[in-house]
C-alpha cells in the first residue's frame, strides 16, 4: 500500500502544471536629454529623405489647421489610421478626423491614405490624379515618383506645401503596402502620418522612437515630448535650423512645475456686535 501511495503522489506531481517563471520587469528607457530631443526634431524636420524623394528643408515647417483623412483600403487600414491619428492628436493638439466615403464631397479631405497590394498599379491607374495634382500636372515628375518611391518603398508620404518656401504643410498622400504584416502596416501608417505633419527626415536615433527605422506603432515618451514642443508656442514656421533647435531645447528644459495653489478662500470678517441702545 505504501508503494501504491507513493506512486499515486508521483503521478499527481507529474500531472500538476509547472509553476510559471516569474516575469522579468521591463527595463524602463530613461528619458532623453532636451538637447537630444531637439536634435532629433531637427533631423526629422530639416534633413533630406532619399527613400521618400524629399529634399532637405531650409526652414522649419509643420502642418497647419485641421487634418481630414480619407482611407482607400480595407476596414483594418481605416482602424489603424484612426488609432495613429488618436496617438498624434494628443501631444500636438491638432484636430484630426477620419472622413467617411459619403462625406468626401462636403468635407474635402486634405490627407489621403492608400493601403493596397499593388500601389504602383493603383497610382498609374485610377489614383494617378492624386499625384498629378501634387506635382502640378508634371507627368514626368509623376512617373519619376512612381518609379523611385512607390515601387521601392513599402511606406511613404508625399507632402504638399504652400509654395516654394515650404513653410506650411497643407496636404499629403500616403502609401502603405498592404501585403506586409499588419504590425508593420500599423507602424508604417503612424510614421507616414507623422511625416505628413512635418516629420519627414530619414529616421530618428533615440531609443524606442516610432520615427526610427523599424519603429513600433506607438509613440515613446520622448516622441510625445518632441511633438508637444513641435506644436508649442516657442516654434513657428520659417525658423532656421539653429534657431529652432535653440528654442526647442529651451522649451524642453523648462521644468514642469506644479500648477499654482489656489488662494485660500476669503472668510468674511465678523461684524462687531451693535452697541446697546441707551
Amino acid at each position: 500500500m505504501r508503494r501504491l501511495g507513493a506512486l499515486f503522489l508521483l503521478l499527481l506531481a507529474a500531472a500538476a502544471p509547472a509553476t510559471p517563471a516569474a516575469k522579468k520587469p521591463a527595463t524602463a528607457v530613461p528619458s532623453a536629454k532636451p538637447v537630444d530631443i531637439a536634435e532629433q526634431l531637427a533631423m526629422l524636420t530639416f534633413d533630406a529623405n532619399p527613400q521618400w524623394a524629399i529634399p532637405a528643408r531650409l526652414v522649419f515647417s509643420r502642418w497647419a489647421g485641421p487634418l481630414r483623412l480619407f482611407v482607400f483600403g480595407r476596414a483594418e487600414a481605416r482602424a489603424d489610421a484612426g488609432e495613429a491619428m488618436r496617438l498624434l492628436a494628443r501631444p500636438t493638439g491638432l484636430s484630426m478626423r477620419l472622413v467617411a466615403e459619403h462625406e468626401v464631397a462636403q468635407s474635402g479631405p486634405n490627407v489621403f491614405l492608400v493601403a493596397d497590394e499593388n500601389l504602383a498599379a493603383v497610382f498609374r491607374g485610377p489614383l494617378r490624379d492624386m499625384l498629378r495634382n501634387a506635382f502640378l500636372d508634371d507627368e514626368a515628375a509623376v512617373d519619376g515618383f512612381i518609379a523611385a518611391v512607390v515601387e521601392t518603398s513599402p511606406c511613404w508620404v508625399l507632402p504638399v506645401w504652400t509654395g516654394a518656401e515650404r513653410q506650411v504643410l497643407k496636404a499629403a498622400v500616403i502609401g502603405a503596402d498592404a501585403r506586409r504584416p499588419r504590425a508593420e502596416t500599423r507602424a508604417c501608417i503612424l510614421r507616414a502620418l507623422g511625416g505628413g505633419l512635418g516629420l519627414l527626415g530619414p529616421g530618428a536615433f533615440l531609443p524606442a522612437s516610432a520615427f526610427a527605422p523599424q519603429g513600433a506603432a506607438r509613440l515613446s515618451r520622448d516622441d510625445e515630448r518632441m511633438l508637444r514642443v513641435m506644436y508649442g508656442k516657442e516654434l513657428r514656421p520659417g525658423m532656421a535650423r539653429e534657431d529652432m533647435v535653440a528654442a526647442a531645447g529651451k522649451a524642453l528644459s523648462r521644468p514642469q512645475g506644479k500648477p499654482p495653489a489656489k488662494p485660500p478662500a476669503k472668510i468674511p470678517a465678523k461684524k462687531a456686535p451693535a452697541a446697546p441702545l441707551q
